[in-house]
């Protein structure tokens, strides 16, 4: 019987990996609940497209110019889609166009499985 369960356990996991996981990136653990924690994507090209996304809108919403956007951080959270919670450094233009001191922001970005990504929560420390 633990041969069968074994084996079997074996030909789904295979079966998985040749035709992929649904609905989830590979280099996402395929984890229910809370954020965890993905350093590895700090480079990601979907990652770096996301946050200067995510930067414009609140460039926007808080009237702020941002420039050099770096991201430092990147937590996903698999839902109906992904929730990604990234953190960058940016630096603002004042308004006589001088760079200030670098900031961070935070950004929760959701990507659904079919649709557009929806800016969550976002915010820059600018004090």
């Amino acid at each position: 019987m633990n041969k069968f369960i074994c084996l079997t356990a074996i030909l789904f996991v295979a079966i998985g990996v040749c035709h992929g996981w649904p609905f989830v990136p590979p280099t996402i653990p395929n984890v229910l609940g809370g954020f965890i924690e993905q350093p590895d994507l700090t480079t990601d090209n979907l990652i770096i497209s996301l946050t200067i996304w995510a930067a414009r809108q609140l460039e926007e919403a808080q009237n702020l110019i941002l420039k050099n956007i770096n991201v430092i951080k990147v937590e996903t959270q698999v839902v109906s889609g992904v929730n990604y919670k990234i953190r960058f450094e940016t630096t603002p233009v004042l308004p006589d166009g001088t760079a200030a001191r670098t900031i961070q922001c935070d950004a929760i970005i959701y990507l659904p499985l079919n649709g557009e990504q929806r800016l969550l929560e976002g915010q820059c420390q600018t004090s």
